[in-house]
C-alpha cells in the first residue's frame, strides 16, 4: 500500500521495466506476469513504460504486445556515453 501512496505523491512521468524481469520473460511466466502487472499499474497512473535489458526481436515484439511503450537494450545499440 505505501509503496503506490509513493506513487501518487511523486511527480513521475515514467516506469522503467528493471532487466531482470524483462531477460528471461519469454521462457519465465513469472517475470510475464511481473511486467504484466508493472504496464497495468503504470497504465492506471498514467505513466509511460520503458523496458530495460532488449536483446531480441522477438522479445521487443512480446513487450509491444504487453503493451510497454519504450525499450532500450543492445538490441538497438551498446549504450552511449552522454552528450553533454
Amino acid at each position: 500500500y505505501g509503496a503506490f501512496t509513493e506513487l501518487r505523491n511523486l511527480a513521475l512521468d515514467t516506469l522503467k521495466i528493471d532487466l531482470s524481469f524483462v531477460r528471461n520473460m519469454l521462457e519465465d511466466r513469472e517475470d510475464e506476469r511481473v511486467v504484466k502487472t508493472i504496464v497495468f499499474v503504470a497504465l492506471a497512473y498514467g505513466l509511460t513504460t520503458v523496458a530495460e535489458g532488449v536483446e531480441t526481436e522477438a522479445l521487443l515484439e512480446k513487450l509491444a504486445v504487453l503493451g510497454v511503450d519504450r525499450a532500450q537494450g543492445y538490441h538497438f545499440g551498446k549504450p552511449k556515453p552522454v552528450a553533454w
